[in-house]
């Protein structure tokens, strides 16, 4: 029994890490293992026929049957890596091979392996049971568990319809679930936990049965200590962000838009410990992904490059909202950064889903506005304990009529409206925040916040938007700035 776990333990590391090699490597390699027609087959199946030679399942064909492999060398990390996993997981020293070298180099290495063992349960008629966790996802009527990062790894956990009704699952719950290995996917069979909560612990809110309220608890993004950023401070002091709001950059090009986006993000996640933090990036830069991803966990950094398809960019915006949703019924509070709106329904309008409407002059179909809205206003705070707060980017003044009726059509839905100025973002001034063009819908106001916004407005109107800056940028805390203004007035 403790032989036949480390051997599926053995086959999960396998698996785990020749998901992060490309399908040219693998084919190479698994031409070289003796994988039978390795050219042919998709990276899923290429995995399997990898780990099945490998554990002896399959007998290996050594043929040169099949189209060649492009650049046919095998990467010496792969036989090595495998050697390694092996050795670790059987406790066991291998031979030295003509890929010595490399083998010495990856033992040295600090991040030498990482394997963390599958909670497999082995029953006495020999079925495999293991812990799976995933994202609740239809697909073509099909229930499926897929990764929370929303890429493919190739394996398949998969929900029969009535599990998914008995628990009242909706898709967008993230589940843990004890699952039964089949030939070509895992079978859930026991819910464990939905939404991080234990089965028997869990409620959902019934947001339909409340009427959406005004925002009232603040979202901290500025202390000083932990978050430092200028922008931070600015919005904290002069127009805070409330939880459940729908807010958006709106500004022209090259003003710094993903820029305080990612602050915004980075400032969040760091001073509210208990709100989920998502961002959703599309069709954007690898730079932009890279300074996401260096605050945010794997699993909450959505995004696509310019690489990717449409399909799959539509695909990826729906994936992280649903959660959301899911989360804020479950009583979180929910943050979902998305850069850009632009983007997002460039990419919906190139998608099936968008035609059968009316289509506008700049070639932007009805409803793509009419999916942006829907998207938008998934933002609110009902009177429950979760809230769902948006928090994008749009771009203005390109010279392309697409970009500005996105942005005048989405404005109307906000009740928190960020726009950036080209002029002091010509002057080289970040971040290029004008209070007389940021727009905070506040209908209750105490008698304390009233006498703040009328002297900060005498003080706007006596010395402009830079000055303002300047002084927010002299002000070591809320207290000073206030003495600030006073003294100039």
């Amino acid at each position: 029994m403790i032989d036949q776990k480390k051997e599926l333990t053995y086959q999960y590391a396998c698996k785990h890490y020749l998901r992060t090699k490309s399908l040219e490597k693998l084919r190479a390699y698994g031409r070289s293992i003796g994988v039978n027609r390795s050219t042919a087959k998709n990276k899923g199946d290429l995995i399997d026929d990898i780990v099945g030679v490998l554990s002896g399942r399959l007998e290996p064909q050594f043929t040169k049957k099949g189209a060649p492999v492009l650049n046919g060398t095998v990467d010496p990390e792969i036989p090595q890596r495998i050697k390694m996993i092996y050795e670790e997981i059987f406790e066991v020293k291998l031979k030295e091979d003509h890929f010595a070298e490399e083998y010495q180099k990856l033992m040295q290495s600090p991040n030498r392996i990482l394997i963390e063992e599958p909670d497999f349960e082995l029953r006495e008629n020999g079925a495999v049971f293991a812990k799976k966790k995933g994202q609740l996802t239809q697909i073509q009527g099909v229930y499926y568990l897929l990764p929370l990062d929303g890429k493919d790894n190739g394996e398949h956990v998969v929900l029969h319809a009535e599990l998914v009704e008995r628990n009242a699952l909706l898709e967008g719950d993230v589940v843990v679930c004890d699952a039964l290995q089949g030939k070509n996917a895992f079978v859930a069979s026991t819910v464990l936990e939905i939404n991080g909560e234990s089965i028997q612990t869990f409620r959902r809110e019934n947001t339909l049965e409340r009427l959406p309220c005004e925002p009232t608890r603040s979202l901290s993004i500025y202390d000083g200590v932990n978050a430092n950023f200028v922008s931070c401070k600015y919005l904290e002091w002069l127009a805070p962000i409330r939880k459940g709001q729908r807010c958006c950059v709106i500004a022209p090009p090259k003003t710094g838009k993903s820029r305080l986006l990612q602050e915004l993000a980075q400032s969040a996640r760091a001073l509210n410990p208990d709100v989920d933090i998502f961002a959703l990036l599309i069709d954007q830069p690898l730079e932009t992904v890279g300074s996401f991803a260096r605050f945010l966990p794997a699993e909450n950094l959505l995004y696509t490059t310019y690489e990717d398809e449409v399909e799959r960019q539509v695909f990826l915006a729906d994936f992280i909202l649903k959660r959301a949703k899911r989360f804020a019924e479950s009583g979180k509070d929910v943050v979902l950064f998305v850069d850009s709106f632009q983007a997002l329904g460039k990419a919906f309008n190139d998608t099936d889903e968008s035609m059968g409407g009316k289509t506008l002059p700049c070639g932007l179909e009805s409803k793509t506005l009419q999916y942006l809205k829907k998207y938008l206003g998934a933002a609110r705070c009902d009177g429950g304990k979760g809230t769902l707060t948006i928090i994008g980017t749009a771009t203005t003044d390109t010279g392309n009529p697409f970009d500005d009726v996105i942005a005048a059509e989405i404005a109307p839905t906000l009740n928190h409206e960020i726009r950036l100025s080209a002029e002091m973002a010509y002057k080289r001034l970040y971040p290029a925040l004008d209070r007389t063009q940021i727009y905070v819908e506040r209908r209750e106001l105490s008698a304390e916040e009233r006498m703040q916004d009328e002297l900060i407005n005498k003080y706007l109107q006596q010395v402009g938007a830079e000055k303002l800056l300047h002084a927010v940028l002299q002000s070591a805390d809320r207290a000073e700035f206030e003495k600030r203004i006073k003294t100039a007035l």
